[in-house]
């Protein structure tokens, strides 16, 4: 499943595409999308492994509470327009890339 995942680029459009075609294969993309993602943590050296993974527990219940709050779920990770909602959000979203990116090397 991870192979055939992992062919699919990681756009938008290109899930999108997936997605019009074949939610099997859609999710066999996200699953291997996400199994690099938990990956990459895993060359995060240890003595940064553990603060950086604390400072992200709460980001599930800050992004409920934002939603909630009403910050837009279709807004851009870089957008920097909107009201106060949405700029903390793009906070949250910018804490995640930062990880994200870092672990990967990228």
């Amino acid at each position: 499943m991870d192979r055939v995942g992992r062919k699919v680029r990681p756009t938008v459009e290109a899930y999108e595409r997936v997605a019009s075609k074949n939610a099997k294969k859609l999710a066999q993309t996200l699953i291997a999308r996400h199994t690099l993602r938990i990956d990459a943590l895993q060359r995060i050296e240890d003595y940064l492994r553990i603060p950086i993974l604390s400072a992200l527990a709460p980001i599930t219940i800050l992004d409920l509470a934002l939603t909630h709050l009403g910050a837009s779920t279709r807004r851009s990770p870089a957008a920097y327009i909107g009201g106060w909602v949405d700029h903390l959000a793009w906070g949250v979203d910018s804490a995640i890339t930062v990880v994200r990116v870092g672990a990967q090397g990228d």
